[in-house]
């Protein structure tokens, strides 16, 4: 993996003026090694209207299955298969199907409990030691909401809608290895400034391997 901040590949860029999609291909160009040798298979959970995740990824050459609450347009890129669903529920996927879970920005919506039965269906639906690439609120996110409002749940917070979605969570390093360690290897963490949203934006970035599912 190359080092922090470093791009490692030149991706095909259609819409370089997109500032979405340039942060989308600057994140996500730090793991493609270790996406690319996983065999391709891609979830992306909660991928937004725009698909912008979705379509770098699948302009790696790898097959991207993108879903979100609700899409209202088709993607431009014939290698990402959109389909709806909620992510706080059984995913409509079979065990072991995939290589990669995508989530980003798309885990900090829930109660704790609804969270990590949430990591634990990434889990089921990854194959052994597929990988799981995850960014996250990080606590200091205070231009997006961090400790703004009724603190529901230790860094869980109802801002009554001021920053989108009523109530947003915000994780600490403890937190991310809390959520993962039942079921997960971390094999890469590290807190990130991404500009996404026009305002600096302070997340989580982590990769993590899955271990096998009870009964595996």
């Amino acid at each position: 993996m190359a080092p922090d901040g470093e791009l490692i590949v030149s991706l095909p860029s259609p819409s370089l003026e997109d500032p979405l999609r340039r942060e989308s291909m600057k994140w996500l160009s730090r793991f493609i090694d270790p996406l690319q040798a996983t065999g391709g298979r891609v979830l992306d959970l909660g991928c937004g209207l725009r698909y912008a995740d979705a379509e770098v990824l699948a302009d790696m050459g790898l097959t991207v299955f993108a879903c979100d609450l609700s899409l209202t347009a088709a993607p431009d890129n014939r290698n990402v298969h959109p389909f709806v669903a909620d992510i706080s529920q059984p995913l409509p996927i079979g065990s072991a199907a995939v290589d990669v879970v995508l989530a980003s920005l798309s885990l900090h919506y829930f109660p704790w409990i609804t969270t990590t039965a949430v990591v634990e269906e990434f889990r089921r639906v990854l194959r052994p030691n597929g990988l799981l690439l995850v960014r996250v609120n990080a606590t200091d996110d205070i231009e997006h909401g961090a400790g703004v409002g009724e603190e529901v749940e230790p860094n869980y917070f109802d801002s009554g809608g001021k920053f989108g979605a009523s109530r947003k969570r915000f994780f600490d390093e403890a937190a991310v290895l809390a959520l993962l360690g039942g079921g997960f290897t971390v094999q890469h963490l590290r807190h990130a400034t991404t500009y996404r949203f026009g305002a600096a934006k302070q997340v989580w970035e982590c990769l993590a391997l899955s271990e096998p599912c009870s009964g595996d």
